[in-house]
């Protein structure tokens, strides 16, 4: 299977439930596809407007396609989240996520060309 294939089934594969955007470019790092996607929940009692609960939930997975996987790109992806992810995405620029915020899971995929070394697969 060739590189731009596999890349290919696993977009197929988020188009179902994420919003995608492939390429897609952030912090001067250009990645092969991000995606996000949104759940919101709510319990009520007997009717609408006696409302229990509510909860909202957010996904974003960042695909990057590289070479060689480093130390440099383990940098690259903790800089990212740290850096515009969680502040951005997460908080939306705020000191703290929107109302009824419940989660946010911020996950990256790599694929490399090569063969990851162990210390860089611990870094990952």
């Amino acid at each position: 299977m060739t590189d731009q294939s596999y890349l290919s089934r696993i977009i197929q594969s988020y188009q179902e439930s994420y919003d995608l955007t492939v390429p897609y470019v952030c912090e001067g790092l250009s990645f092969a596809a991000y995606g996000h996607f949104y759940a919101h929940q709510e319990k009520y009692m007997l009717v609408r407007e006696v409302k229990m609960w509510e909860s909202n939930g957010f996904d974003h997975v960042f695909f990057l396609e590289v070479d060689m996987a480093t130390e440099d790109t383990a940098a690259d992806m903790d800089r990212i989240i740290r850096q515009y992810a969680e502040p951005e995405l997460v908080r939306g620029g705020g000191k703290y996520p929107m109302a009824n915020h419940m989660y946010s899971d911020i996950t990256y995929g790599i694929l490399s060309k090569g063969r990851i070394e162990l210390p860089v697969v611990k870094l990952i």
